[in-house]
């Protein structure tokens, strides 16, 4: 148990870089200005979202306790936390399992798998309680506005937060070690990629079609007489999401206790299964990853000659970024896993759901009301700029370079074309990723093709700002010394700065729109649209004209 402990505690050093920012911060006295940089970011995303799933909680809560079964809401938050840290909790197991740095320096050393295994484990649960207490916070404070909790309650619903994150991670250590253990060859990055999605498009599917399908089985008659208990009901698809509610719902009661103790049960339970099956798998897997095919010929004059082709250096520059960033399934999932995550929901509801009906019924009262095709399409619009600014593609595009960055340095291409073929990409993944979001908006709302060019193309060019933005912030501040390809994306405060200018050209646009209404809808839709054009020609233009300047100063420290 102390090589345990001594193994966690150097790995928590490491990963969260405490050793480093002590020196950089306390000794040196250097960059004091960061950690204050750091924690406004984390305060304006944390109140941003939180205060959304706040208010979002606190209606649902204050309908559904007309009929008794306010608890459900906390069903219903409890699992989009978990499905959450599933998500993105197996994208970091694979990374910080397979992709570390430190993995060359820990295998040699005279330590059991189930060592690092545990270590592992515990740092991502670590980063997953962020998420987890972004979406509970809230709503524990919006359920304790109409039932009071207390403090044995809040203290209940404490520790079930501590252990919420715990099956869902084990569960995807479980399928990130197998997986990599049986893909273990030349395609196991684009595999990696392709059954992530594919899973958790199957996750939701059967989320909402379950949920549709019980639907469709209860009466107004039990909804009347209150025979029907919602949070069983929600909750059916996995059962720790009942417990977790039970046990903060009914603390200080026996049955509470007892399904709080369910909770901590079947985490230990899930953790010693991820322990029992990594020990097996997982040293192959990592070997396994190492491995190279033999090459079937020798590259000789002729053969390079002949599928050798001429391109620009822009086309060069482009084809670059793509490979740079396909090398490492954990950029490209974290990249898009919330482009992914956010249009399946809005997909999923409107076309398997329960919400349907009710969509339809929103649809037709915005086409009879003068201004609600203008204000869906705003709605889109939003949507639309809001994924973009989570993706990390321009955000992150110095960062993910890391020690690399001098070869890009010293490219025989200038920084104004190398900025913009990363402006480019990331513009070239916004364009097709926003495309289901605009059918959800034409299948429920049927508006014409002037609205929905006029939602695609407001959407892209007020997400495209805050990447700009971002790309800039990252040139500013790099972070090029990450040691887990995770870190380059995830762990990098880069990587929401495009959130954040995209919340405040949010707001702003907010209250030109309540300003210009009275002007008509159309003359409102098109001065936003040439507003957020002319932002994104004047970031782009400033950007490219500092290139030089912004790129003679890189260079990787420690």
């Amino acid at each position: 148990m102390s090589t345990l402990m001594s193994l966690f505690r150097l790995s928590f050093r490491n990963y969260f870089g405490l050793s480093a920012m002590r020196v950089k911060y306390l000794h040196k006295r250097e960059k004091l200005w960061e950690p204050a940089l750091v924690a406004l970011g984390v305060v304006a995303g944390g109140l941003s979202f939180g205060s959304m799933f706040y208010y979002l909680a606190l209606t649902m809560v204050r309908g559904s306790a007309m009929l008794g079964q306010a608890d459900f809401v906390l069903t219903q938050f409890i699992l989009l936390s978990q499905i959450m840290a599933f998500t993105f909790g197996l994208f970091a197991m694979i990374s910080i399992l397979y992709f570390s740095n430190d993995l060359d320096i820990l295998v040699p050393l005279p330590l059991k798998a189930w060592h690092i295994l545990a270590t592992k484990l515990s740092l991502v649960n670590i980063v997953e309680y962020a998420p987890v207490v972004v979406i509970l916070a809230p709503t524990l404070l919006a359920y304790n506005q109409v039932i009071p909790l207390g403090v044995l309650g809040w203290l209940t619903a404490f520790a079930t937060m501590l252990f919420l994150p715990t099956i869902p991670l084990a569960l995807a250590g479980i399928l990130a070690v197998t997986v990599m253990r049986g893909v273990n060859r030349r395609h196991r990055d684009i595999l990696m990629v392709i059954a992530s999605i594919a899973l958790l498009s199957l996750i939701l599917y059967l989320q909402y079609h379950f949920t549709a399908s019980m639907t469709g089985q209860i009466s107004a008659e039990d909804l009347v007489m209150n025979r029907l208990d919602f949070v069983e009901f929600v909750g059916a698809s996995f059962p720790p999401a009942i417990w977790a509610t039970r046990a903060v719902a009914q603390h200080g009661t026996a049955r509470g206790m007892l399904n709080l103790a369910y909770l901590i049960l079947s985490s230990a339970a899930a953790v010693g299964a991820f322990m029992a099956v990594g020990q097996r798998v997982f040293y192959g897997g990592l070997v396994g990853g190492s491995e190279r095919t033999r090459r079937g010929a020798l590259y000789t004059k002729q053969i390079i000659a002949r599928h050798a082709v001429e391109s620009t250096a822009l086309s060069a520059l482009l084809s670059r970024e793509l490979k740079l960033f396909m090398r490492m399934p954990i950029w490209v999932m974290n990249g898009f896993i919330t482009i992914v995550l956010f249009t399946l929901m809005a997909f999923f509801p409107t076309f398997f759901g329960v919400q349907g009906a009710g969509m339809t019924q929103v649809a037709e009262m915005a086409r009879n009301h003068p201004h609600g095709l203008a204000m869906a399409t705003l709605v889109v619009a939003a949507a639309i700029a809001f994924m973009t600014s989570l993706n990390t593609l321009a955000s992150t595009a110095i960062s993910r370079e890391g020690k690399y960055l001098w070869i890009s340095k010293t490219l025989p291409v200038s920084a104004k074309k190398q900025l913009t073929a990363k402006l480019i990409f990331a513009l070239g993944a916004a364009i097709p990723s926003s495309i289901p979001l605009v059918g959800v908006y034409a299948f429920l709302f049927q508006p014409g093709a002037a609205h929905l060019a006029t939602a695609y193309i407001l959407g892209i060019t007020a997400g495209f700002t805050p990447q700009v933005l971002g790309l800039w912030f990252d040139i500013w501040r790099p972070f090029l010394t990450w040691t887990n390809p995770q870190h380059a994306v995830k762990n990098n405060l880069n990587a929401v700065s495009p959130m954040l200018f995209g919340a405040a050209l949010g707001f702003v646009s907010f209250l030109a729109y309540r300003q210009l209404i009275a002007q008509g809808t159309w003359t409102t839709l098109l001065v936003l649209l040439l507003t957020h054009s002319a932002l994104a020609i004047l970031a782009t233009v400033l950007l490219l004209g500092r290139a030089e300047a912004l790129y003679s100063r890189l260079e990787v420290k420690g």
